[in-house]
């Protein structure tokens, strides 16, 4: 009997069979005398965001597979690209076994490349892990994973090994890398027409079993690597990246970028390593493989003085390239700060910036600028909420939590807008031709008096959602890891300021991603169905729950509620029809809106409340947001 693992994973997996690369970029390296390296280069390219049977879609991997594959391109190769549906199991499995043998021979070099799902088996006796990957039509029914549906790497590595004859194999997984082991040691070091002249399998992973992969950053650090920007790592540049290279570059790369994440290379099979060729001449004529001399120690002074400056002056350059950047950064700063110039214009400035200084090695203000552009492409009236990871439920420290808000659990959700305000009974009657609101007589205050179902049906006009429970506790902590994203008097009207009524939207502080009153003044209906015990059971990637147990959630706290009420984490949960003047809404974008809700009358004990969840990130409330 075998345990399973369960892992949402980003996976891509790339094999490649590499030697020299034409000097014009054709299918392959031409050697001195004319001849041919690889007679042929191929690659089959498998992106998989839309899924079903029981296994939910995800964002980048039909991203990462085009942006794969048009540096193959770039470089000579025929790609074959299955996308979605194309990429069922026998389909996949039919490339590999049939198509792909037929095109490439001993002498060819091929790239499989996978993005998309994976997961992960122990066997309960030897405790061997197993891994898989989830084709198109993989089926979990129920939490069951039907493991015939899937590919196994046991699998997979076995029909490269059978069916293509090819010199050099790179297998690449860019996920939590289990199921699979590396089982051989290489040569790290070497002549060129060494490692062209050996066959070898090859294995890159993007990070060890249980660390998350972060959408698309490893596949755009891979294409660098193996455009030039891994040539010389350790050692001198010369128009040719390695195996090696590509390792020791984004094991430098990647955790500088997401820390917690660790890549690791080594062999499947052989000791040789493939090689890439991005620029210069072709590599000069294979010689005689012959073992390489013992160093004479008497040069090892030399060398490391060789060495070290050469390190001091690639220190230098880096400290001229950051300066320069700083110095621009300072510039586009000053625009953005400036009242003088309009949006497009600002615009254009971020895209220059990010155009001169794009290599974020060198630029640390690289993602600061580019928020900026994101939130300059944002409606009117709405602010840009990146996605990420953060920890959702109880605050460290946080006394007043609730069971239901336990445990705490470490949650991503994709990046999207939503609206600056709550939505403001003048919003909420041009849209619907009524005003519910008990608060009469202030156009700006938040709607209230509606229900779940009211708020749905607002959103279904305006063309958006209501949020997540995820997305809306991601975009009221603002970045935070408290209880609240500020001190309670300065950032929400509640029981002990807000003399017994709401107030107009934007009148305290709001929080890092600029949006007002995430707490208090009205409660904010929720997507989700409430479910006590839902942290225990949610996925790790855009949870929403789904199951109808006759309650939905209500988030934030209102104008007549404790302190102990108003945190990012308490949740509160009532029927889908029923009102009161305590939750109002809040609209977000494309994806989710969430309603605020309003603030019940004073004095009044309301026996069933109507909270409008306010949703960051893809919700929809009476606070708009669009991703």
């Amino acid at each position: 009997m075998k345990k399973r693992l369960i892992a949402v994973l980003g996976l891509a997996l790339v094999v490649l069979i590499s030697a020299a690369l034409a000097q014009n970029k054709g299918p392959g390296f031409s050697t001195a005398n004319g001849g041919q390296w690889y007679d042929r280069s191929v690659a089959l390219v498998v992106g998989i965001s839309q899924y079903g049977n029981g296994w939910s879609s995800l964002t980048e991997p039909r991203n990462d597979a085009n942006r794969v594959a048009q540096a193959l391109q770039a470089q000579g190769f025929e790609v074959i690209k299955l996308t979605d549906t194309q990429a069922s199991r026998a389909n996949i499995m039919r490339q590999i076994e049939t198509v792909i043998p037929a095109k490439v021979g001993k002498n060819g070099r091929f790239i499989f490349y996978y993005s998309g799902h994976g997961q992960t088996e122990v066997a309960a006796r030897s405790g061997r892990q197993l891994g898989y990957i989830i084709p198109a039509d993989g089926r979990m029914t129920g939490g069951t994973d039907d493991w015939s549906s899937y590919i196994s790497m046991d699998a997979l590595r076995g029909q490269i090994n059978n069916k293509i004859p090819a010199k050099h194999v790179l297998v690449i997984f860019d996920s939590c890398f289990s199921g699979t082991a590396l089982t051989k040691s290489g040569t790290m070091t070497g002549n060129v027409n060494y490692f062209l002249g050996q066959p070898a399998i090859n294995v890159l992973t993007a990070g060890d079993a249980g660390q998350p992969t972060p959408d698309g950053a490893f596949s755009y650090d891979f294409v660098n690597a193996i455009n030039g920007s891994a040539d010389g790592v350790g050692g001198q540049r010369d128009g040719y990246v390695t195996f090696a290279e590509v390792g020791t570059y984004l094991q430098a790369q990647i955790p500088a970028k997401v820390p917690g994440l660790s890549p690791s290379f080594g062999w499947w099979d052989g000791t040789s390593q493939m090689v890439f060729q991005y620029g210069g001449s072709a590599p000069p004529p294979p010689v005689a493989v012959k073992p390489e001399p013992v160093p004479d120690l008497s040069g090892y002074d030399a060398l490391a003085q060789a060495e070290q400056q050469k390190a001091e002056a690639a220190e230098s350059v880096k400290r001229s390239k950051q300066k320069a950047a700083q110095s621009a950064y300072s510039k586009v700063k000053e625009y953005k700060e400036s009242a003088s110039y309009n949006k497009s214009t600002k615009k254009a400035l971020y895209q220059k910036f990010l155009s001169d200084y794009g290599d974020k090695s060198d630029n640390p203000w690289y993602d600061e600028v580019n928020g900026w552009l994101n939130q300059a492409d944002a409606p009117e009236g709405m602010a840009w909420i990146p996605g990420g990871w953060f920890t959702m439920g109880c605050s460290t420290g946080d006394s007043d939590c609730q069971s239901d808000e336990k445990p705490a659990k470490n949650v991503y959700v994709d990046a999207f807008h939503m609206d600056v305000y709550e939505v403001t009974q003048s919003e909420y009657q041009r849209v619907t031709g009524t005003n519910p609101s008990s608060f009469k007589n202030c156009a700006d205050c938040p709607v209230e008096n509606v229900s779940w179902n009211d708020a749905s049906n607002y959103c279904a006009k305006v063309g958006k959602r209501l949020p997540t429970e995820a997305e809306w506790e991601y975009a009221a902590r603002g970045g935070t890891t408290g209880a609240r994203y500020g001190n309670l008097d300065d950032v929400a009207w509640y029981g002990g300021n807000s003399g017994n009524k709401t107030h107009p939207v934007g009148q305290k502080q709001p929080n890092a991603y600029g949006l007002y009153d995430m707490l208090g003044n009205v409660w904010e209906w929720n997507q989700d169905w409430y479910d006590e015990n839902w942290y225990s059971q949610m996925p790790e990637r855009n949870p929403v729950n789904t199951k109808n147990n006759s309650l939905r959630v209500l988030r934030g706290g209102s104008w007549n509620f404790d302190p102990r009420n108003v945190r990012a984490s308490y949740r509160l949960r009532n029927r889908p029809a029923n009102t009161t003047t305590s939750w109002g809404s809040d609209v977000p974008g494309t994806e989710f809106y969430s309603w605020a809700l309003l603030p019940f009358y004073p004095g009044e004990i309301p026996k069933r409340a109507a909270l409008f969840g306010r949703y960051r990130a893809k919700p929809c409330s009476l606070r708009k947001s669009e991703s």
